[in-house]
């Protein structure tokens, strides 16, 4: 098993420690079957390999583990707004105008989870009690690796789905577990894609037939790693009447994938006069995310709190589409998001779980006052969960768990008021539900 285990993290290491990301489907909906069920209430209490998303101290957190801690975990996350956007839009002509920013938004995730004892591949000082090597892979089930979604702000795009959180997501860190795993510190890397590039087109005709231009190109890609921290504090260890209470700490920079600049010329063939362009490709934002928790674990039941700031101030347009718009600057809020977790242990080999928390709208309503169409709700989320243990499987002879998580998102109505509405840009409203399911199978030893 630790031979497997092993093999697989090198290789998976070797391949996929440059990924690009941003804001993902686990900022959206949840990292992992257990995480989504309760809630994402997950900071002070992941021990599995989903710590690389919800705190990477939780690597370092094994003492306590009875199952193994080498672990392997595959998992499928599927998802299905049914969103309705209230608006009725005509052309100069008076001709309806089609609004479809709330269709096409389904979609699915394949997440492959690994932590690995890093003691099977350094000699580690007598001053850390564990240690453990983490990876977390979530891939599109459609097998696209990036969705670029730059597109006008005037458009209603629901920011948080459909493509605007398709993409390929990977995770890499170390968790440390000290002097008896009393304390933990965690640091990893959320990659991000960035650069510039050049575009070179010839021979360009001024027929609207298909043309075929020649045509060169320059693409320079960079890796634009975003750090990931995160603590913990055994804090039953230290006051003895508390016994089973952790808390943790959290932090994910700030991600933004940005092609800039994304230089164009142009040369019409009549005249071989020049064009030339300065483009720029900007999509994928993650804010910074800072997230205190705290997990009571007893003989039945775990109950975990999170309280998540996450700055949206810092969100920005493309160079180019920010001068398009410069008298009307894009300005988010900041938000905090208090989320709550229940695990109640129904026997041995089987726990329920449960969740819930409240995430107000990072856009205001000055945001989308004028021209800009940003769609986000106020939402409730509610989740529900289980987890069972199965027999183990003959070639791996581990601990097998199976969980289920269900998970329901409520958009509250929003209504859209605007400074000058006209046929082309009116008010509206919308709002809708997410209905996500996930369903992962894991194995330790």
């Amino acid at each position: 098993m630790k031979t497997y285990i092993l093999i697989l993290t090198t290789f998976l290491m070797m391949i996929f420690c440059s990924g690009v990301s941003a804001s993902n489907y686990g900022d959206t909906f949840g990292a992992s079957p257990k995480g989504m069920s309760l809630g994402n209430a997950m900071c002070a209490r992941a021990d599995d390999w989903s710590s690389v998303y919800y705190n990477m101290a939780g690597l370092g957190r094994t003492r306590h583990l009875k199952n193994g801690i080498n672990q392997v975990s595959l998992s499928y996350q599927g998802n299905m707004p049914k969103f309705d956007i209230n608006i009725e839009r005509y052309d100069s002509s008076g001709n309806e105008l089609t609004t479809n920013g709330a269709d096409d938004l389904e979609g699915g995730t394949f997440v492959l989870g690994v932590a690995l004892d890093a003691g099977l591949l350094f000699n580690l000082p007598s001053i850390i009690s564990s240690a453990r090597l983490g990876i977390g892979l979530g891939a599109n089930d459609d097998l696209t690796a990036v969705t670029i979604n730059d597109v006008d702000p005037r458009t209603h795009t629901f920011l948080r789905y459909g493509r605007d959180c398709q993409r390929l997501v990977v995770l890499t860190g170390v968790g440390i577990g000290l002097m008896d795993d009393l304390v933990g510190i965690g640091v990893g890397v959320h990659s991000a894609f960035g650069g510039e590039g050049s575009v070179l087109l010839q021979d360009i005709g001024l027929e609207t037939d298909e043309q075929r231009p020649r045509g060169q190109a320059k693409m320079d890609m960079t890796i634009e790693p975003n750090i990931l921290f995160g603590s913990y504090l055994d804090l039953g260890k230290l006051i003895k009447r508390v016994d089973g209470l952790y808390v943790g700490f959290s932090y994910r920079g700030e991600s933004i994938l940005e092609i800039y600049p994304f230089s164009t010329i142009g040369q019409v063939e009549l005249g071989n006069v020049p064009l030339n362009m300065t483009l720029a490709l900007t999509d994928y934002y993650q804010p910074e995310m800072f997230t205190i928790g705290t997990a009571f674990y007893t003989g039945l039941i775990t109950l975990s709190f999170d309280l998540e700031y996450q700055r949206w101030s810092g969100f920005r347009l493309s160079k180019p589409m920010a001068a398009v718009f410069s008298d009307e600057p894009v300005d988010f809020d900041d938000i905090w998001i208090p989320r709550i977790g229940l695990e109640v242990n129904a026997c041995g080999q089987m726990s329920f779980l449960m969740g819930y928390y409240y995430q107000a709208s990072f856009v205001p309503d000055k945001a989308v006052d004028g021209a800009m169409n940003f769609l986000d709700n106020d939402k409730h989320v509610c989740s529900l969960g289980i987890s069972m243990a199965l027999p183990s499987l003959s070639i791996m002879k581990g601990h097998t768990e199976l969980n289920l998580g269900y998970q329901l998102q409520y958009l509250v109505e929003r209504d859209v008021t605007k400074n000058s509405p006209d046929s082309y840009n009116p008010e509206y409203s919308y709002d809708g539900m997410c209905h996500s399911f996930m369903i992962g199978v894991s194995v330790s030893r």
